[in-house]
């Protein structure tokens, strides 16, 4: 056993087994790829193995490590407070590798799994749903020109280098278009999710008319401004709604808007911004072929995830101005639940520690405001000392005290 001086991954011994529990592991450092639909699950799976099998977690996705409650053999005498304590052990580290799971995966692949118990049910569910034995279709490219043509305009790409891609461009205008990877991620897809150079982004759709860009989609239908969304590139954002406001209200193939994919992102600079021009340009939802995020199954998740961000002012805007959002359900999400789901939302579910106690009943600044005696205490003010023992103080907590 690790001394109280060292540093310890939290195994715990079970007989032979051994449950491991690296809670210091960032694991968002391993998981580049998030699991977004059939396309990209074997990506997403190799990622997952090497964080899984690096940390000794295996055990817990394969079925090895079950509940040791369920172990239990009824006929034999068994040690109750034992058996308790491996349970709260397995379960802890279990919870662990199913939260790297779900930090892995996006929101639309996430209502699939909601519910489950463990991580061994929830790997299972995924492997079924999204594992595809049979090389996916790939639809097919704008030209006939195969992707090791145009890995010079690939790389240029990721560098930034304009002078070499305009070259290319100009002597191929059927590059604009062209499919560079197995995403069918168009130049501009590149350029928005891995381009430091804005001012690429820029020079790029110069080129590009503002008709071609709804029908600029990858394998998951994913328009330019979606993938700005999703990885919040706000700019990029600003630039193709200027071009082509249209964009707003188009659905990519899991029926997600570009709202929806900077909300689910957690991008939330790249998220107000949309929310707003989305709300500005709404009648052009009304126009055949598009959609509004509002209304539907869909804006149950938008609303839903803003609660789930703690925006309280964006979600009480969407519901005044969109009341049916509150009343509309999808699968497991239901807005109401999300609310009642947010503790710390409200004081009397944000727990304060011993040192936050301590300077509430400590910190005293003169009172010079209303006697308040007749309003129901708040948790700032918890009196741990006689009122009338300090009559001219009135305990307060400065803001920054506690930042």
């Amino acid at each position: 056993m690790a001394s109280s001086g060292t540093f310890c991954s939290g195994t715990i011994n079970q007989g032979s087994q051994q449950y491991s529990y690296p809670s210091h592991v960032n694991a968002s450092s391993f998981l580049s790829v998030k699991l977004s639909s059939k396309t990209n699950y074997t990506r997403w799976q190799e990622q997952m193995m090497c964080l899984v099998e690096s940390h000794d977690m295996l055990s817990f996705i394969d079925g090895t490590f079950r509940n040791p409650k369920k172990n239990v053999d009824s006929k034999k005498k068994v040690d109750i407070t034992a058996i308790e304590d491996k349970y709260r052990e397995w379960k802890r580290s279990d919870t662990l590798m199913k939260g790297w799971i779900f930090g892995s995966l996006c929101e639309d692949v996430m209502d699939t799994v909601i519910g489950l118990h463990t991580a061994n049910d929830v790997w299972r569910k995924l492997k079924s749903t999204y594992s595809n034995s049979t090389p996916p279709s790939y639809s097919p490219t704008t030209n006939t020109k195969d992707q090791a043509e145009y890995l010079p305009l690939y790389t240029a790409i990721l560098r930034g280098d304009w002078k070499e891609a305009g070259d290319i461009f100009n002597k191929d205008k059927d590059a604009l278009l062209v499919k560079l990877n197995d995403d069918n991620d168009t130049p501009l897809h590149v350029a928005i999710g891995t381009c430091k150079n804005i001012q690429f982004v820029e020079n790029l759709l110069k080129e590009i008319t503002s008709e071609s860009l709804p029908n600029m989609v990858n394998i998951r239908k994913s328009n330019p401004l979606h993938y700005a969304a999703f990885v919040g590139n706000k700019r990029a954002s600003e630039m193709l709604v200027a071009k082509n406001p249209y964009l707003l209200f188009i659905a990519d193939g899991s029926n997600c808007f570009p709202v929806h994919r900077a909300i689910f992102g957690s991008h939330t600079e790249t998220f107000l911004y949309l929310l707003k021009v989305t709300k500005d340009n709404i009648i052009l939802s009304e126009q055949e072929g598009y959609h509004s995020p509002f209304k539907g199954k869909q804006s149950v998740s938008l609303l839903t995830r803003v609660i789930g961000a703690s925006l309280w002012d964006v979600a009480y805007g969407l519901i005044k101005e969109y009341p049916e959002m509150a009343t509309k359900k999808k699968e497991n999400s239901i807005p109401l639940k999300s609310v009642a789901g947010k503790l710390d939302g409200y004081f009397s579910g944000k727990g304060y520690n011993f040192y936050e106690r301590f300077i509430y009943s400590h910190v005293l600044v003169e009172d010079g405001e209303l006697n308040r005696g007749h309003e129901i205490q708040d948790i700032e003010n918890q009196e741990t000392n006689n009122a009338n023992f300090i009559p001219k103080y009135r305990r307060r907590l400065h803001p920054g005290l506690l930042s």
